[in-house]
């Protein structure tokens, strides 16, 4: 049997990282391209009240993985 999943766009997983944080005092940051955030840190990180960078990951797979955000019925398109 095939196993069902929802697909969830990039932008929606942004958004519930970005809340889940947010309850933490805690920011989820996606620097630009090219910017030197972006050549220094990764491209998605968490920055808490401080300052100071909790977590990195270079791809929103991880991110929401890790994070627990993507429940086991959803993948990202």
């Amino acid at each position: 049997m095939r196993k069902i999943t929802v697909p969830l766009s990039i932008r929606a997983v942004e958004a519930r990282i970005k809340r889940k944080f947010k309850k933490e005092n805690a920011f989820f940051i996606k620097p630009r391209v090219g910017s030197r955030a972006y050549q220094e840190v990764g491209a998605y990180f968490i920055v808490d009240s401080r300052n100071v960078v909790q977590a990195v990951w270079s791809d929103i797979q991880k991110a929401a993985v890790e994070t627990e955000i993507l429940r086991p019925w959803e993948h990202i398109e």
